[in-house]
């Protein structure tokens, strides 16, 4: 009973192409509730034709995160971008499904931008073969 409570589906409106079927992991309620305000309220929330597989959200000034839907059954994961006056960066590289590469251009233009991952789990790093260059710790290599 506990197992099958863990693989429930809980429904949130979403633009994006992929469908959620379950979870691994429990839910935490209090994450699941900001996302589904955040996901179907938010007005800046938009998809990008470059990659249809992820929601883009202007989270602050200059701060973008992009939302991408859980590929391996764990957590959802966010990708964010940071949009400088000389340079951008780019916090992660989610699943690497579709083309992130094309979202971040549609966000900085010309801009020229850094990747770097905070850990090498599959939810934050499995993007990296998009990138030319990423940074993350040494331990992490």
């Amino acid at each position: 009973m506990a197992e099958e409570k863990n693989r429930s589906y809980r429904k949130i409106d979403s633009m994006v192409s992929g469908r959620k079927k379950a979870w691994r992991e429990a839910e935490n309620p209090v994450r699941f509730a900001y996302e589904k305000l955040l996901r179907e309220r938010d007005e800046t929330g938009r998809v990008y034709e470059a990659n249809p597989f992820v929601e883009v959200y202007d989270l602050r000034h200059n701060l973008f995160g992009i939302y991408n839907e859980s590929l391996d059954g764990y957590g959802d994961s966010w990708v964010f971008v940071i949009k400088g006056s000389r340079r951008g960066l780019v916090i992660d590289t989610g699943y690497g499904l579709g083309s992130l590469k094309g979202v971040i251009r549609e966000l900085l233009g010309s801009l020229p931008y850094d990747v770097a991952v905070t850990h090498s789990h599959n939810d934050h790093a499995l993007g990296n073969y998009q990138f030319q260059n990423v940074y993350c710790h040494e331990f992490e290599v």
